[in-house]
């Protein structure tokens, strides 16, 4: 698990421009499926912005770095 805080509000989340603020918390839980995938799961908490947690789809991984 990664765990990301400390960022500003001086940036957006993504090409649609949602925002986010310095409360932004961005959890990462990586898992190894098998010897060729890893598989990704992101949870971003931000109270000051959003009323709950965004959850990321979950992205697959194989061994040449391709979703």
């Amino acid at each position: 698990m990664v765990e990301a805080t400390g960022y500003d509000d001086r940036t957006w989340l993504d090409h649609l421009d949602n925002p986010h603020s310095d409360q932004m918390v961005l959890v990462e839980r990586w898992k190894r499926l098998d010897t060729d995938h890893l598989q990704l799961n992101m949870t971003l908490t931000d109270p000051k912005a959003y009323t709950a947690p965004w959850v990321a789809d979950t992205i697959t991984f194989d061994e040449s770095g391709n979703l």
